[in-house]
C-alpha cells in the first residue's frame, strides 16, 4: 500500500477554501446535533448492582471479573473493598467507572450508615480510581502513593 501524499500542484488548504456556505452550515448543524443529542442507549442502561462479600467482622470486598473491560462486565474487572470502623468507612480503591463507584457507594450504604472517612487508592491504573468522583464527598481525604 502506497502512503498518502498531497500532489505537488495542490495547496493543502484547497479543500477548506472550496467549502460552500451551505455545506459549511450543514456541517456545523450536524456537529452541533451530535454534541447536543444525548446517546439514545444511555437512558436504557440499567444501573449496576454490586454485592459486597464479607471477609471479616468489619471488612468487605467487591470482586470483579478477570479480563478486559467489556460491555458484558460493564468495566467491572478489578477488585475493591472497604472496612467499617467506629469512626467511619475506609474505602480501598473505587473501581473503574463513575457508575461502578456509585454502585459501590450504594452497596456500602446497605452494610452501614457510617460516613466514608477515607479513600485509599492502591495504584494509578484507571480500573482502581475512576470511580472516585462518585465516592468522594467534600473533605474526604484520598490517600495514594506519591507517584500514583
Amino acid at each position: 500500500m502506497k502512503p498518502f501524499s498531497m500532489p505537488a500542484n495542490r495547496d493543502p488548504a484547497h479543500r477548506v477554501s472550496t467549502c460552500t456556505p451551505r455545506l459549511f452550515t450543514l456541517l456545523l448543524a450536524a456537529a452541533c446535533f451530535c454534541i447536543a443529542a444525548p446517546p439514545a442507549a444511555a437512558a436504557d442502561v440499567p444501573p449496576i448492582t454490586l454485592t459486597p462479600q464479607k471477609v471479616s467482622a468489619h471488612g468487605w470486598f467487591f470482586q470483579g471479573d478477570a479480563g478486559m473491560a467489556s460491555a458484558q462486565n460493564k468495566g467491572f474487572m478489578s477488585n475493591a473493598g472497604f472496612v467499617v470502623t467506629a469512626d467511619g468507612v475506609v474505602v480501598y480503591d473505587t473501581l473503574g467507572t463513575p457508575a461502578l463507584g456509585d454502585a459501590m457507594r450504594v452497596a456500602i450504604r446497605k452494610v452501614t450508615s457510617q460516613p466514608i472517612r477515607r479513600i485509599v487508592i492502591s495504584h494509578y491504573h484507571a480500573d482502581h480510581f475512576y470511580g472516585l468522583q462518585a465516592l468522594q464527598a467534600d473533605g474526604v481525604p484520598i490517600y495514594a502513593q506519591r507517584n500514583a
